[in-house]
């Protein structure tokens, strides 16, 4: 891969940021009469690579990025399904709904918490 040094525009704050490399991701060969790549003309065929920061890792491993996915799906899942109950039932029925389902929480929230309180076994089991 061909590197040449470049001047790129951060459009964040409308400062210019030298020392960024150009990668050529299209292994072409370049003739020395090409022009440059700056702001007025620009090949489309480059990527722009900040220089070497030693403060960014690749931290993420597999079964990170299986969750990210994971969540991303469920979460559309969950916007999709809501908005389609909320056109077949209306705006009343929502609320009612969803009134409903926060009783049944709340009392399956108070049994656990009872469990624990009562019953020895359910916390024994529950921290070996």
């Amino acid at each position: 891969m061909s590197r040449e040094r470049s001047t790129s525009f951060d459009i964040h704050n409308g400062k210019t940021k030298s020392n960024v490399f150009q990668i050529d991701v299209l292994q072409r060969s370049t003739d020395n009469n090409a022009s440059s790549n700056t702001e007025t003309n620009f090949d489309d065929n480059k990527i722009l690579l900040p220089p070497n920061q030693t403060n960014l890792h690749r931290n993420l491993k597999e079964r990170h990025m299986i969750m990210i996915a994971l969540g991303g799906a469920i979460g559309t899942g969950l916007f999709l399904a809501s908005g389609q109950a909320l056109s077949l039932s209306g705006p009343g029925g929502s609320l009612i709904s969803y009134g409903i389902v926060s009783i049944m929480v709340y009392f399956v929230m108070t049994s656990l918490g009872l469990f624990k309180l009562n019953f020895r076994f359910f916390y024994i089991q529950l921290y070996d």
